[in-house]
């Protein structure tokens, strides 16, 4: 597992913003600090009645277009480069409890978006029209961003300001 830290923030150029066709709806909003909050919109993001037991939200015909990471103390936007084109990844956002390992936050797909997390620790908070969740006495340890293509690549981001931080993932469809 390659661990690196998040680089400086590069400003946004044409070439930067042209690089991918981004057309997406509000973005998953995971943010952390003495507690973990996840944020979506419900009508992007409905549970998937398939199979409620998998705690999943989908959004159809949709993939992973871009990553940051915020750093909340400092306000440093760490944007992640690596999502393959095609956005046929899984993003993984580790977060522990008391120094233990608890449960993950995960987000993937190339053809449906899913976001996945422990309905049971991530428990509903009151807000009207956004879908939020929240665990208490939660830390983000660290952000992994795994290339789903064959012979794709697993990279892993150190959460800054230890764990006081905003994770944006934007999707494309």
């Amino acid at each position: 597992m390659n661990q690196k830290k998040p680089e400086a923030a590069q400003p946004e150029t044409s070439t930067n913003s042209q690089r991918q066709d981004i057309r997406t709806h509000t973005p998953i909003i995971i943010s952390g600090g003495g507690s973990v909050k996840i944020l979506f919109e419900p009508s992007d993001y409905p549970p998937n009645s398939s199979n409620p037991a998998e705690k999943t939200h989908t959004h159809r015909n949709s993939s992973v277009a871009r990553v940051d990471i915020i750093d909340d103390i400092n306000g440093t936007k760490f944007p992640c480069p690596e999502i393959p084109h095609n956005g046929r990844c899984t993003v993984t956002i580790h977060c522990q409890r008391n120094g233990r390992p608890e449960s993950n936050i995960t987000v993937s797909g190339a053809t449906d978006l899913k976001l996945s997390f422990e309905h049971g620790e991530y428990r509903p908070a009151a807000q009207a029209g956004v879908g939020s969740h929240f665990a208490r006495e939660r830390q983000i340890t660290e952000i992994e961003i795994k290339d789903d293509n064959p012979g794709g690549r697993r990279q892993t981001f150190p959460a800054p300001s230890g764990g006081v931080c905003t994770i944006k993932i934007f999707d494309r469809h």
